[in-house]
């Protein structure tokens, strides 16, 4: 199911993927996609929420202070996961 969220979760992955990794970062890169879904001033709450967000799915972790893709993500993820069972 297709949400609000897409484009700019997408666009957080591709920037962590292509080694954007803090959090400044992230939001410097993202901004566009992150910016028309709120209509405060506080846009870079909605890239923390995000940020968040896909880690509690599993895509992504916080290591070492530094955003990487996670297990689900970098390694094929629960389709792997399936099949070993």
């Amino acid at each position: 199911m297709s949400n609000r969220f897409d484009y700019l979760d997408t666009a957080i992955l591709k920037a962590i993927d292509s080694g954007i990794t803090t959090y400044t970062a992230i939001c410097n890169r993202v901004q566009s996609y992150a910016q028309p879904l709120t209509h405060r001033h506080d846009w870079q709450r909605v890239v923390d929420r995000r940020l968040q967000a896909i880690r509690k799915r599993g895509g992504i972790v916080f290591e070492k202070k530094e955003w990487k893709l996670g297990f689900r993500l970098h390694s094929g993820g629960m389709n792997e996961q399936r099949k070993e069972e």
